[in-house]
């Protein structure tokens, strides 16, 4: 089990660039870019994580989940352990800022704690205010790269993902 510092306020990450940082519930609250403290993308608004199973979807939060988050020791590198007892589920997951790109990276290992198989399936509900409002964001998906792209203006955030 990796050492780690137990955190009890919001869990921040940045590059000097991108700074990201996640309230209690481990929803992201904050994504500043290009210059830290400046432009808030979400308004302040979570940019939720959750998982869907038994036709049931649960969004993470300290209501329904068993969160312990921290960082790994002596890193910039969130550690996050979830379980929902209930679902029988238990998921662990590691954030990071890469130091030269801006590039959040989010790495997440699901168990199904119970007797039978499931399926499970993670769900990102982005709810961006990018420039710091809500008018005139766009988002569309690019099937050739298999990514979300949201934008306006300038300003160009893209999700993927691999397995």
């Amino acid at each position: 089990s990796p050492r780690r510092v137990q955190c009890q306020v919001d869990l921040p990450i940045s590059n000097g660039c991108l700074f990201l940082s996640f309230d209690l519930d481990y929803q992201m609250r904050e994504v500043t870019y290009p210059f830290v403290g400046l432009e808030n993308q979400t308004g302040g608004h979570p940019l939720r994580f959750g998982m869907f199973s038994d036709g049931q979807m649960d969004w993470i939060s300290r209501s329904t989940w068993d969160l312990k988050m921290s960082y790994e020791k002596g890193s910039l590198v969130t550690l996050v352990e979830g379980s929902n007892a209930g679902r029988n589920i238990s998921f662990v997951s590691r954030d990071a800022i890469d130091f030269y790109e801006n590039l959040w990276i989010r790495k997440i290992q699901i168990t199904n704690t119970g007797p039978t198989p499931k399926e499970i399936r993670t769900f990102f509900c982005p709810d961006f205010h990018i420039g710091g409002n809500e008018v005139g964001d766009t988002a569309f998906f690019d099937p050739s790269l298999k990514i979300l792209i949201h934008y306006k203006r300038d300003r160009y955030f893209s999700f993927g993902l691999l397995h």
